[in-house]
């Protein structure tokens, strides 16, 4: 039994390391870390050789970086002094040298321009003729954009099928079309958020990872969706199914809950409970309201597999971010007399890394 609940376990155990090692990794790369940080990251990385070869990874990929630099070495400072200068001597009411060579050049431009309309004015008077310059067309938008433009104009109409459809077919047709990739992103937040078609998103956000995966790394949520995808593959996309129906509930905190409940140490689990806590927050991010919402949150709900769930949360926050061992303690506690025998574990191993 022990066995069968390793990997969850160890899964997400790792998540929470990784949580609190990427930004003391980050910051590593480039200074100093403090004695506490140091040996907070000498102790996570121990316990977690997967974080080892992450921070060797990063190591040796920073040197890629290069950041262009000004090779100029010229001197501004007798230019500024000029300046300065100039500008003493008008507050005395003396012109600078350059401004006198102004009023000269001023004077000649004044000169020349009177000399030229007065020849000009004294000739015939013929009228010219002004020919027209051609008008320059703007570049036409390629087939991909033109289409985006009348997929938007669908989605607004809330003909969502149509949308999908049109847009499949055109980015069949135009693979090497500039707007290919938006096509593609588009086609899948349809997909995926409105049409509920799991298996077509997955499709669609896996030829955008293969095709154009700047474009996808760039979207936090492309990304987030694809792992939820290929997660929810093997159970026919069931558990997000769930995830969508509880944001559409009428009461969707308990919808969640129950996710939350049937799922406590899995992926789903974890978006369920980001959901119920954004629910409850104030939408700050930081620690202490987090730690709040959370507590706030096991006040409102009562299935005991979610609590548990929810008081291994509370203390990583408190162990993590907020430094509160003891409060950590209490709650690790509470969690580890879970009947859940995969968060119980968890929540002992949490225990034990506090000593």
């Amino acid at each position: 039994m022990k066995l069968f609940f390793f990997d969850p376990v160890s899964i997400l155990s790792l998540r929470r390391a990784r949580r609190a090692a990427g930004p003391l990794m980050a910051q590593a790369l480039y200074e100093p870390l403090s004695q506490a940080e140091e040996h907070k990251l000498q102790l996570l990385v121990e316990r977690h050789p997967e974080l080892a070869q992450e921070f060797e990874s990063l190591k040796a990929f920073l040197p890629r970086i290069t950041l262009q630099e000004d090779d100029w070495c010229g001197d501004l400072m007798p230019a500024l002094r000029a300046q300065i200068e100039e500008q003493a001597l008008l507050r005395r009411g003396v012109f600078s040298r350059r401004g006198i060579n102004y009023v000269f050049v001023a004077s000649a431009l004044l000169l020349g321009c009177g000399l030229y309309a007065f020849f000009m004015l004294a000739g015939d008077n013929r009228t010219g003729t002004v020919t027209p310059s051609p008008l320059r067309t703007a570049q036409s938008a390629s087939a991909l954009q033109n289409e985006l433009l009348a997929v938007h104009d669908f989605m607004n109409q809330g003909r969502y099928q149509e949308a999908a459809a049109r847009l499949a077919q055109e980015v069949k047709l135009h693979p090497d079309d500039p707007a290919h990739a938006d096509a593609l992103l588009q086609l899948a937040d349809i997909q995926y958020t409105h049409l509920q078609q799991y298996d077509k998103a997955y499709e669609s956000y896996k030829e955008l990872e293969r095709s154009h995966r700047p474009v996808f790394n760039s979207h936090w949520d492309s990304n987030r969706q694809l792992r939820l995808l290929s997660a929810a593959l093997p159970l026919n996309f069931q558990p997000i199914a769930s995830l969508e129906a509880a944001a559409r509930a009428e009461s969707p905190l308990h919808a969640y809950e129950h996710i939350l409940t049937e799922y406590p140490e899995e992926i789903w689990g974890e978006e369920a409970l980001r959901a119920m806590t954004l629910l409850v927050s104030d939408g700050s991010g930081e620690a202490p309201d987090q730690a709040s919402a959370l507590q706030r949150l096991s006040g409102m709900c009562t299935e005991p597999v979610a609590l548990d769930r929810i008081c291994l949360e509370i203390g990583h926050c408190y162990s993590d971010r907020l430094a509160n061992r003891e409060q950590a303690r209490d709650y690790f506690r509470r969690a580890a007399e879970s009947r859940h025998l995969a968060l119980a574990d968890c929540a002992r191993e949490a225990l034990a890394h506090l000593e």
